[in-house]
């Protein structure tokens, strides 16, 4: 039997009690009387009831769902049956029918469970299809091109019901919301959680410990910063920070990265699986990994992996395995299908299994095709895998694969970018002790990369049981200054008449370019000075080479050209592509004229 009991504890000092009723409790559901919530003392590895917090008595809202299987010959299924169960097996409806192009089962079920549907093959399965819906019409899922059978897990729309309005019910999850400023009694340490049954014994109690969210109310009264670190999407520089006005219950400040005045970025995600790599000779299955010591570990970036990535040591000849832990992100809630192309492995989410594809291979190949309902967010992930020997897998492959909506309803591996494993707890960028000397203080920010999204930097006072709630705020602009140079200028004038010019602008492009994204001609007083005017465009007569360009925060530019030395072309800069072109609307004879004018 699991346990599984989550205490949350918001910035407002209300308490979220999670509790998985499937998991907490190893009674049928149907003899569930109620589930008690109680404040308790841990002593030892026990923990003892102090006093009640809630009782919970809970029932699920019916839902009924429409099952359409559709036979494009219109014979019937020919012998394929569907089939949907709950979590433990327990079979909630199956059928099929014999003859015609249709027809509609209705099932009620309990709101929020999470179910299984398998369709099995028959002798005809290219004719057949279907549609699983709600009464009102909502899509929950629909038919495949995976092979048979299909299993395809699936969440019932709405929740359940309960007798306290502090209580919600989603699926099997109940939450239990305690309100501003509830006080725990003396001694309690723990929330505990079981279940009471119509018999009046009770469940196996599970319980988590109890963290009380205090945070400092001191914060620093300002904040400076000018970045000095010439580099893109670099900072570095000295942060100033006001002190509060006391600093007795702060050992600190911290200070963070922002995406505005008011918004704290939240921690950043460590990319990619980690890894564990075992190296002994293998069996034609999965060996058990639990409490091995690995012979190396580190994180790949993908679960896209081949033998080589290691190098193909001499060792690995005898076989090997390897787990990878980790997390994968969804970013749209949906139906995800999975599949692996490997030698041999299984496929474990939030510790369940997902895929099994634990066989002995000669070479590697695809896994049956599963489907599950992953709701926005992180999801736990593990992948054992074993190489059984190089004769007879010379590969050595694994891929994780899937097919959804944050993959555009495409095959393909599970990108980089969804694959994490764990976050930055320790994100702040700055840290400064109170014992510092100083008024304002001041800390010195090394060359930091500027996280995505970033406009603002955020200082926070800081203590044992947190960040305070209150913080200060200051943009900062990322100082970034070319390195690349023009060289050789060269002009000379075509234009016979005075205070007009004409002809090519010529100069040489700096040998590295990778931290511009155009060119400037100002006119200038001097060889060292640039007049402060509008900048002007020179360009061949070909206009096929353009000398320079407009900055960004420019929305109307003038073009000069020797094609029309005493003609000025007025227009609207449409799209700037930095490294090679601009796209200008002007007028032309009452016309508007698109004019593309190509970088050199």
């Amino acid at each position: 039997m699991r346990t599984c009991l989550h205490v949350y504890v918001h910035a407002r000092a209300r308490v979220c009690v999670c509790v998985c009723v499937s998991c907490f409790t190893s009674a049928p559901q149907a003899t569930v009387e109620q589930y008690e919530i109680h404040w308790a003392q841990l002593s030892g590895s026990t923990a003892t009831p102090v006093s009640l917090v809630e009782t919970i008595t809970t029932a699920s809202d019916n839902e009924t769902l429409l099952f359409e299987m559709i036979d494009s010959y219109g014979d019937g299924w020919n012998g394929a049956y569907y089939y949907i169960r709950t979590s433990t097996g327990e079979s909630v409806a199956e059928g099929t029918f014999f003859s015609g192009y249709g027809a509609t089962h209705t099932i009620g079920v309990s709101a929020g469970a999470t179910l299984t549907l398998t369709v099995s093959q028959g002798s005809w399965p290219s004719e057949i299809s279907w549609v699983l819906k709600t009464a009102s019409g909502e899509e929950i899922l629909t038919s495949g091109a995976e092979t048979f059978p299909e299993n395809r897990q699936f969440r019932v729309p709405g929740t359940g019901i309960s007798n306290s309005e502090n209580v919600h019910i989603d699926g099997e999850m109940v939450q239990v919301t305690l309100p501003a400023g509830t006080s725990a009694p003396s001694g309690a340490d723990q929330i505990l959680a079981l279940s009471r049954l119509a018999s009046g014994s009770t469940s196996i109690a599970v319980w988590v410990a109890l963290n009380d969210f205090a945070p400092p109310s001191a914060s620093p009264t300002s904040i400076q910063f000018q970045d000095t670190d010439s580099g893109i999407r670099q900072i570095a520089g000295v942060i100033t920070l006001g002190r509060a006005s006391d600093e007795s219950a702060i050992s600190g400040y911290k200070v963070y990265f922002g995406s505005s005045a008011t918004q704290k970025l939240p921690p950043a995600v460590l990319p990619g699986l980690a890894y564990k790599l075992f190296v002994f000779p293998q069996g034609s299955s999965l060996p058990s990994l639990d409490g091995r010591a690995p012979t190396s570990e580190g994180v790949h970036a993908s679960l896209d992996f081949v033998r080589q990535d290691f190098g193909s040591p001499e060792a690995f000849n005898t076989g090997f395995a390897i787990r990878w832990t980790g997390f994968l992100h969804i970013a749209t809630a949906g139906t995800y299908y999975f599949q692996t192309f490997s030698d041999g492995c299984k496929v474990y989410l939030h510790g369940d299994v997902l895929i099994d594809d634990d066989v002995f291979k000669t070479n590697a190949s695809w896994s049956q095709g599963t489907s599950v309902f992953l709701e926005q967010g992180a999801h736990s992930l593990q992948v054992d895998y074993f190489f059984a020997q190089a004769a007879a897998a010379p590969e050595g492959t694994m891929v994780l694969s899937y097919w959804g909506t944050d993959s555009s309803d495409m095959w393909m591996p599970v990108p980089a970018d969804k694959l994490s494993h764990g976050v930055n707890e320790t994100d702040w960028i700055a840290y400064v002790s109170v014992s510092a000397q100083g008024d304002p203080l001041t800390v010195d920010l090394a060359s930091t990369p500027v996280r995505e999204n970033a406009t603002h930097l955020l200082a926070f006072g800081a203590s044992s049981t947190g960040d305070s709630v209150q913080f200060i705020a200051t943009p900062f602009s990322d100082l970034v200054l070319p390195t690349a140079v023009a060289s050789n200028v060269t002009f000379a004038d075509s234009d016979p008449a005075i205070g007009q010019y004409a002809g090519p602008v010529t100069f040489l492009r700096g040998e590295d370019e990778d931290s511009i994204t155009h060119y400037l001609l100002f006119w200038g007083s001097s060889t060292l000075a640039a007049l402060a005017v509008e900048l002007l465009l020179s360009l061949l007569c070909s206009f096929a080479v353009l000398l320079c360009a407009v900055s960004y925060e420019r929305s109307n530019i003038a073009l000069h050209g020797p094609g029309c030395p005493r003609q000025r072309l007025r227009g609207t800069v449409l799209y700037v592509r930095a490294d090679r072109w601009v796209l200008l609307r002007y007028n032309n004879l009452g016309f508007d004229m698109d004019l593309r004018l190509e970088c050199g």
